[in-house]
Protein backbone atom coordinates (compact mmCIF):
# COMPACT_ATOMS: atom_id res chain seq x y z
CA UNK A 1 0.00 0.00 0.00
CA UNK A 2 1.17 3.53 -0.83
CA UNK A 3 -0.35 6.65 0.73
CA UNK A 4 0.36 10.38 0.58
CA UNK A 5 -1.53 13.38 1.89
CA UNK A 6 -1.72 17.13 1.42
CA UNK A 7 -3.19 19.78 3.71
CA UNK A 8 -4.38 23.21 2.64
CA UNK A 9 -6.36 26.18 3.87
CA UNK A 10 -9.16 27.78 1.87
CA UNK A 11 -11.22 30.92 2.24
CA UNK A 12 -14.41 29.03 1.23
CA UNK A 13 -16.59 27.49 3.94
CA UNK A 14 -16.60 23.73 4.58
CA UNK A 15 -20.08 23.56 3.02
CA UNK A 16 -18.85 25.28 -0.16
CA UNK A 17 -15.80 23.00 -0.38
CA UNK A 18 -17.97 19.91 0.09
CA UNK A 19 -20.42 21.19 -2.52
CA UNK A 20 -17.60 21.59 -5.07
CA UNK A 21 -16.23 18.11 -4.35
CA UNK A 22 -19.63 16.45 -4.48
CA UNK A 23 -20.73 18.21 -7.69
CA UNK A 24 -18.99 15.51 -9.69
CA UNK A 25 -20.36 16.59 -13.07
CA UNK A 26 -18.55 19.94 -12.73
CA UNK A 27 -15.09 18.56 -11.81
CA UNK A 28 -13.70 19.37 -15.30
CA UNK A 29 -14.32 23.06 -14.56
CA UNK A 30 -11.63 23.10 -11.88
CA UNK A 31 -9.59 19.92 -12.44
CA UNK A 32 -7.51 20.59 -15.54
CA UNK A 33 -6.61 16.91 -16.11
CA UNK A 34 -10.23 15.74 -16.54
CA UNK A 35 -11.78 15.78 -20.00
CA UNK A 36 -15.30 14.70 -19.00
CA UNK A 37 -17.31 13.08 -16.21
CA UNK A 38 -20.48 11.00 -16.35
CA UNK A 39 -21.84 11.73 -12.89
CA UNK A 40 -23.97 9.28 -10.93
CA UNK A 41 -27.75 9.68 -11.03
CA UNK A 42 -27.71 10.49 -7.33
CA UNK A 43 -25.00 11.38 -4.86
CA UNK A 44 -24.74 8.49 -2.41
CA UNK A 45 -22.22 6.04 -1.02
CA UNK A 46 -21.96 3.09 -3.38
CA UNK A 47 -22.91 5.02 -6.53
CA UNK A 48 -20.62 4.54 -9.53
CA UNK A 49 -19.50 7.05 -12.13
CA UNK A 50 -16.95 7.39 -14.93
CA UNK A 51 -14.46 10.01 -16.01
CA UNK A 52 -11.93 10.42 -18.75
CA UNK A 53 -8.56 11.94 -17.92
CA UNK A 54 -7.03 14.05 -20.68
CA UNK A 55 -4.77 11.77 -22.69
CA UNK A 56 -5.93 8.65 -20.86
CA UNK A 57 -8.60 5.96 -21.04
CA UNK A 58 -11.99 6.19 -19.34
CA UNK A 59 -11.93 4.99 -15.72
CA UNK A 60 -14.67 3.79 -13.40
CA UNK A 61 -15.05 5.18 -9.89
CA UNK A 62 -17.31 4.55 -6.92
CA UNK A 63 -18.25 6.84 -4.06
CA UNK A 64 -17.06 5.09 -0.88
CA UNK A 65 -17.75 7.77 1.72
CA UNK A 66 -19.93 10.82 1.94
CA UNK A 67 -20.73 12.97 4.96
CA UNK A 68 -21.70 16.58 4.35
CA UNK A 69 -19.89 18.92 4.85
CA UNK A 70 -16.86 17.13 6.24
CA UNK A 71 -15.96 14.07 4.20
CA UNK A 72 -15.86 12.81 0.59
CA UNK A 73 -14.10 9.66 -0.66
CA UNK A 74 -14.10 7.72 -3.89
CA UNK A 75 -12.17 4.80 -5.31
CA UNK A 76 -10.84 4.45 -8.84
CA UNK A 77 -11.13 0.86 -10.05
CA UNK A 78 -7.86 0.01 -11.80
CA UNK A 79 -6.69 -3.37 -13.13
CA UNK A 80 -5.54 -5.33 -10.06
CA UNK A 81 -5.45 -2.18 -7.90
CA UNK A 82 -7.64 0.43 -6.25
CA UNK A 83 -6.82 4.13 -5.82
CA UNK A 84 -8.70 5.91 -3.05
CA UNK A 85 -9.07 9.69 -2.90
CA UNK A 86 -10.27 11.02 0.46
CA UNK A 87 -11.01 14.64 1.39
CA UNK A 88 -11.54 15.66 5.01
CA UNK A 89 -12.92 19.18 5.44
CA UNK A 90 -13.03 21.08 8.72
CA UNK A 91 -13.61 24.69 9.77
CA UNK A 92 -10.48 26.80 9.72
CA UNK A 93 -9.54 30.38 10.44
CA UNK A 94 -11.34 32.40 7.79
CA UNK A 95 -12.69 29.35 5.95
CA UNK A 96 -11.70 25.69 5.79
CA UNK A 97 -8.92 23.22 6.33
CA UNK A 98 -8.74 20.51 3.67
CA UNK A 99 -6.80 17.28 4.07
CA UNK A 100 -6.62 15.17 0.91
CA UNK A 101 -5.25 11.64 0.95
CA UNK A 102 -4.35 9.41 -2.00
CA UNK A 103 -3.99 5.69 -1.25
CA UNK A 104 -3.16 2.90 -3.72
CA UNK A 105 -3.47 -0.76 -2.86
CA UNK A 106 -3.68 -4.10 -4.62
CA UNK A 107 -1.34 -6.53 -6.40
CA UNK A 108 -0.42 -3.98 -9.10
CA UNK A 109 -0.57 -1.01 -6.73
CA UNK A 110 3.17 -0.40 -7.14
CA UNK A 111 2.69 0.00 -10.90
CA UNK A 112 -0.34 2.34 -10.63
CA UNK A 113 1.52 4.38 -8.03
CA UNK A 114 4.25 5.05 -10.58
CA UNK A 115 1.93 5.50 -13.59
CA UNK A 116 -0.76 7.63 -11.97
CA UNK A 117 -0.80 8.26 -8.22
CA UNK A 118 2.56 10.00 -7.86
CA UNK A 119 1.62 12.47 -10.61
CA UNK A 120 -1.75 13.16 -8.97
CA UNK A 121 -0.05 13.71 -5.62
CA UNK A 122 2.45 16.18 -7.11
CA UNK A 123 -0.44 18.09 -8.72
CA UNK A 124 -2.63 17.95 -5.60
CA UNK A 125 -1.63 21.38 -4.19
CA UNK A 126 -2.55 23.13 -7.46
CA UNK A 127 -5.77 21.14 -7.94
CA UNK A 128 -6.83 21.83 -4.34
CA UNK A 129 -6.24 25.53 -4.88
CA UNK A 130 -8.31 25.48 -8.09
CA UNK A 131 -11.12 23.55 -6.38
CA UNK A 132 -11.14 25.99 -3.43
CA UNK A 133 -11.30 28.97 -5.80
CA UNK A 134 -14.15 27.29 -7.70
CA UNK A 135 -15.96 26.66 -4.40
CA UNK A 136 -15.51 30.26 -3.29
CA UNK A 137 -16.70 31.68 -6.61
CA UNK A 138 -19.87 29.53 -6.53
CA UNK A 139 -20.93 30.99 -3.18
CA UNK A 140 -20.93 34.60 -4.40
Amino acid sequence: MWERSHQASAAASPAAIFEALSDIARWPEWHDDIEWVKAPARLATGESFALKPKGGPKVSLKITGLRSPEFYEDVTLLPLARMYFRHEISPGVGGSQIKSVIRVEGPLGFLWRRILAEKLWRELPQQTERMAAFAGARRR
